[in-house]
């Protein structure tokens, strides 16, 4: 507000627009008017150039994003957010389309002591994600917030006592979150992140995540899910947004 909402002769701002750099693909030129039809509150920002966040949803995820039946998946990842008080805690499993053409959120996992009566422990947590991947008996990379690495310590014991070791965790490198924002709005605007009727938690949160109304901050509301999903899908956004 301060540069751009006031006119000085002392300031000077400049506004461009995707139309103003040379270097965009023919692709990058699609995917933008199709942002114009299909998200253009998004678009006035990122398209056009205007000051600001457009307001209200974060994401334009609309019943084009629900999956109702699996598909075959060429790879499989997995997502940890950790909470254990008020945050919950939650778990995003992702099947990947023959050459990553989509993301699918497929299972989760999801528990907040938060309002409930049935308060888990750290312990809990952990002997329930250890059930949770012995019944999805998959072989996939699992990625855990690094603000809780301890986890991954903990579960890799786990894997080790019990000889189970389809599952292996690891510490997510973690995208600052308007990269992850940004990756993941391209996904959903371009039909590429579905998810299962079978994980309400994450169509919940995807739904309704709101935009920040303070600068500070780049969303509000519950989005415990949609951290999970995003660290299952870090190491996979460059794959998912490649040109064929």
């Amino acid at each position: 507000s301060r540069f751009f909402d006031v006119k000085d002769p002392d300031i000077f701002t400049l506004t461009t627009t995707y139309k103003d750099n040379a270097y965009l693909t023919d692709r990058d030129i699609e995917y933008y008017e199709r942002m114009k039809e299909v998200n253009p509150m998004r678009f006035r920002v990122a398209g056009q150039g205007e000051w600001g966040i457009t307001e209200g949803l974060l994401y334009n995820f609309t019943d084009q994003n629900i999956l109702h039946e699996l598909d075959k998946y060429i790879d499989f990842s997995a997502g940890i957010d950790y909470g254990i008080k008020k945050d919950a805690y939650s778990i995003s499993v992702i099947g990947y389309t023959a050459n990553y053409k989509e993301a699918h959120i497929i299972r989760e996992y999801y528990h907040s002591n938060d309002k409930s009566l049935n308060k888990k422990t750290h312990n809990d947590y952990i002997d329930d994600t250890m059930a949770f991947f012995k019944e999805l008996d998959i072989v996939l990379d699992v990625y855990i917030d690094n603000s809780a690495a301890f986890l991954v310590e903990f579960l890799n014991e786990r894997t080790f006592k019990e000889q189970f070791f389809k599952p292996r965790f690891h510490e997510c490198k973690k995208l600052h979150i308007e990269e992850r924002v940004g990756y993941v709005s391209g996904l959903i605007d371009e039909g590429k992140l579905k998810i299962s009727t079978d994980c309400p938690n994450h169509i919940n949160e995807y739904t309704n995540i709101e935009i920040a109304e303070v600068a500070s901050k780049v969303r509000q509301g519950s989005d415990h899910a949609i951290d999970s999903s995003e660290y299952a899908l870090t190491p996979y956004f460059k794959l998912l947004v490649k040109e064929y």
